[in-house]
């Protein structure tokens, strides 16, 4: 379906005013975002295989679409598949020319933030003590304002035995 895209963009360099291709192009468009609608309501269902599955459509449909590759990673983070939700980050990141003007620049960040967090809660839950501090150092990067994250910090520290410093972040 890609392909479709980008045969009609391409149909439409060489005769802007087609009718034919403005009009699949436009249909591209439409069925694209009507799919990510159907994503988010699914998402919100906790249906996440069919919400990835509407979002992979849509991108399919309209790859051009920053948006959609932010919601692929949403999709991802709930699905507890923290490299894949990343990636999706660092690809709207370059979509949008890491133009921090972008609507979708802070967006990405607060998704960042999310995607560390959650990791980083993993991470302690499984006993990787170390990188579930960096995670969150990295999220505090991006949020620095968030006590939750500094709480989850000191979690972390009082994990790995270091209680002196979780008991300075805790106070």
């Amino acid at each position: 379906l890609a392909l479709c895209y980008y045969d009609v963009r391409d149909a439409l360099r060489i005769q802007e005013d087609h009718p034919l291709a403005n009009r699949m192009m436009l249909a591209l468009e439409e069925t694209a975002k009507q799919s990510c609608d159907n994503c988010v309501h699914m998402s919100i269902k906790e249906r996440l295989n069919d919400a990835l599955a509407s979002i992979n459509l849509s991108i399919q449909l309209f790859p051009i679409e920053a948006e959609f590759y932010l919601q692929r990673s949403i999709i991802y983070r709930k699905m507890k598949r923290f490299q894949l939700a990343t990636d999706e980050c660092l690809l709207v990141f370059d979509k949008i020319g890491h133009n921090q003007e972008h609507k979708l620049y802070e967006q990405v960040q607060k998704q960042f933030v999310l995607i560390y967090n959650e990791c980083s809660l993993k991470c302690l839950q499984t006993g990787y003590y170390d990188d579930a501090i960096d995670l969150l150092n990295r999220a505090l990067n991006y949020e620095k304002q968030s006590a939750k994250l500094y709480n989850n910090r000191g979690d972390c520290f009082y994990a790995n035995g270091l209680i002196n410093i979780a008991a300075t972040i805790s106070s």
